[in-house]
């Protein structure tokens, strides 16, 4: 309709994901089935979920819907420091640690 645009989609790989998981007061099992399963269906090969621990570890509904949505790594941490580990990196994939 107008000279110079060009309209479409653009599909780039990821290597990668994070995932946060609500686990406090209120577990959200179905965010961990929503954003890891997800993910590995669209073919991301390494995807960490985090979710904060309540007492000794994280929500048990939780945990069990991150195992079954195939999450490879979980870490039991949440807030703001869940969301800079993501963002910065922790691991990378031969050495089981997260550098995205």
């Amino acid at each position: 309709m107008y000279p110079g645009v060009i309209l479409g989609q653009r599909l780039v790989p990821c290597k990668c994901a994070g995932c946060y998981v609500p686990g406090g007061r209120f577990a959200h099992a179905a965010s961990a089935i929503m954003s890891v399963a997800t993910s590995k269906a669209a073919g991301v090969p390494f995807v960490v979920a985090c979710s904060p621990p309540r007492g000794d570890t994280i929500n048990p509904a939780v945990a069990y819907a991150l195992t079954l949505a195939k999450a490879d790594a979980i870490l039991a941490i949440g807030g703001v420091q869940a969301i800079a580990t993501m963002a910065f990196g922790l691991f990378n994939r031969k050495t089981r640690r997260y550098h995205c």
